[in-house]
C-alpha cells in the first residue's frame, strides 16, 4: 500500500498520520514513547521538526500542522522518529518517507 498525504496551502484540519503496522510486521508498543515529526523539502532542507503524538500505543502514530507550516505549495518527505522509554529509537517508516504533497489553490 501507497502511502502519501496530500493538501492544500494554509489546510490544517487533518493531522498526518501513519500506521506503523504498515511498515513493521505485528506493529511496535509505543506506550510512554515520545515522537518527532520531521519534514523537509525538495532540497532536503529540514522544514519541521516538532513533536508528533502517539495516537494509539499499538502503533499509530500523527501530527498537527501548526500555523504557517502549510503555507507553501511543493513537494515533501516526512518521517517520524520515535524515542522509547529504553533511550532507544526508531525511525516510521523505515523505508523511503511519506510523500507530502501540498498543491497549488486555483
Amino acid at each position: 500500500m501507497s502511502l502519501h498525504f496530500e493538501m492544500k496551502p494554509g489546510d490544517r484540519k487533518r493531522a498526518i498520520k501513519v500506521t506503523t503496522s504498515d511498515y513493521e510486521l505485528g506493529g511496535a508498543k509505543f506506550a510512554g514513547a515520545s515522537v518527532l515529526f520531521r519534514m523537509m523539502d525538495a532540497d532536503g532542507t529540514v522544514v519541521i521538526s516538532a513533536a508528533g503524538s502517539v495516537l494509539d500505543a499499538d502503533g499509530v502514530l500523527g501530527y498537527a500542522f501548526a500555523a504557517g507550516e502549510t503555507d507553501t505549495a511543493g513537494t515533501y518527505r516526512a518521517e517520524f522518529v520515535v524515542t522509547f522509554t529504553d533511550g532507544l529509537e526508531d525511525t516510521y517508516p523505515s523505508f523511503g518517507f511519506i510523500p507530502v504533497r501540498i498543491n497549488q489553490e486555483v
